[in-house]
């Protein structure tokens, strides 16, 4: 099944309230249907390859904010996009 349809099926895209916009994008959070926990950069990590995981909703942190560029899901922080490498697994953060 291809990322998008994932995400689509299990998440919902619900928009963040952040005062400031930039790059004209609009950031949201990616929210679980099943548990409410949003998709969040482990570690704040910058790096290539870093690892998503789901927590707790944290306002104003931006490892939590996404938005969407050219129909790939770009995070604010680290202005990287979601990938797939075929071993797409969910792990929640205790």
């Amino acid at each position: 099944m291809a990322m998008l349809q994932v995400i689509i099926r299990h998440w919902r895209y619900i928009y963040a309230d952040v005062s400031a916009v930039d790059d004209y994008a609009w950031y949201y959070h990616i929210v679980n249907r099943m548990n409410g926990l949003v998709m969040d950069v482990a570690d704040e990590s910058t790096a290539p390859g870093a690892h998503v995981i789901m927590s707790n909703k944290v306002t104003g942190k931006d490892g939590q904010l996404w938005y969407d560029r050219s129909g790939k899901i770009v995070n604010k922080l680290n202005r990287l996009c979601l990938e797939d490498k075929g071993k797409l697994h969910v792990v929640p953060k205790n």
